[in-house]
């Protein structure tokens, strides 16, 4: 029944996948439409179903439903993806290249989540896997509106863990990896309450398992994905593909961003867009990167000897400057 209501998946995107009897599905969403440039995926779903109709007509169909039908999807291929360590800029610049060109931006997406997570508890199904990411991705940038020219998918900060598996996937897609002083991410994940202490790295990956606060386990997180990434620089065979820079570098190297990504360049505000924050567009943005990194100082001591740090040095000899 489902499959015969959506036989035309025109202006309807895969929101959930999940097993039944072992077997991959998806449950499908109306999007009437609505166009993706939200700072975070969930939240433009979260508008979508406050539409009664949406909220209640969710058709579910088998994932092989979706794969049969990718040759009629008009989609854009990804202009490139966005890795982060968070609190370090990526909602900065999608808020930017959403200004810049009409886009379609698909930002930390629950159901990408749900896909890279079945993968590392399905490593034999990886064939299948690779296609699922795919399509879910390219699905995920289906064009709504003739005007929009470019896509850029911003993944978890743990999905740094994964990019030799997304790299399989999508080998030509430039990849951007943004980071920030460690002193300044901790410090954001302390002070601003609305944020909640949630681990940069899920625990089913197994790791960390003798921290004992939060504090100590974001440190360590970090330290995985800081050192993740220079581990992707030094494998990989590719550097053209491949752009690493500091927080306090980004704006300044803007114009080869959107070079790297081949997104056309136009004059936009950037001193009116970088007043408000770039998570809430209600809020003036405050500058408190001494603040944050005093705060983490006097709170938990010296962190300067600790790897976190040596990796952090060396990411900034090879970054841009």
């Amino acid at each position: 029944m489902s499959e015969n209501i959506l036989n035309n998946i025109k202006s309807w995107i895969p929101i959930r996948f999940y097993l039944e009897n072992n077997e991959p599905y998806l449950d499908w969403c109306f999007t009437n439409n609505i166009q993706f440039t939200d700072i975070f995926w969930d939240k433009t779903i979260e508008k979508i179903l406050e539409n009664h109709f949406c909220k209640f007509f969710r058709p579910q169909t088998s994932f092989q439903f979706l794969q049969d039908r990718m040759g009629n999807v008009d989609y854009l291929i990804p202009n490139g993806f966005i890795f982060h360590t968070s609190h370090c800029g990526s909602s900065l610049l999608l808020r930017l290249i959403s200004n810049i060109q009409q886009s379609i931006i698909i930002s930390e997406a629950s159901i990408i989540n749900s896909i890279i997570h079945y993968q590392i508890n399905n490593p034999n199904k990886i064939s299948n896997n690779i296609s699922y990411l795919n399509s879910i991705c390219n699905v995920l940038c289906q064009k709504f509106n003739e005007k929009e020219e470019c896509s850029v998918i911003k993944f978890n900060p743990w999905h740094i863990l994964e990019y030799f598996f997304i790299k399989e996937t999508f080998s030509n897609i430039p990849c951007l990896f943004l980071y920030r002083n460690p002193l300044e991410v901790l410090g954001s994940f302390f002070i601003n309450e609305n944020f909640g202490f949630n681990p940069l790295v899920p625990s089913y990956y197994g790791i960390n398992g003798n921290v004992k606060n939060i504090f100590d386990k974001n440190v360590s997180d970090l330290t995985l994905l800081y050192g993740t990434i220079l581990n992707i620089y030094n494998r990989n065979s590719n550097l053209k593909n491949i752009l690493i820079i500091d927080y306090s570098n980004l704006i300044k190297n803007l114009d080869l961003i959107l070079s790297f990504f081949n997104i056309k360049q136009k004059n936009i505000d950037l001193e009116k867009i970088m007043k408000l924050d770039s998570k809430n567009q209600e809020t003036i943005f405050k500058e408190d990167s001494i603040k944050k990194q005093d705060f983490i100082k006097n709170r938990f001591g010296d962190l300067s000897n600790n790897y976190l740090f040596k990796f952090y040095n060396k990411l900034n000899e090879i970054s841009v400057k």
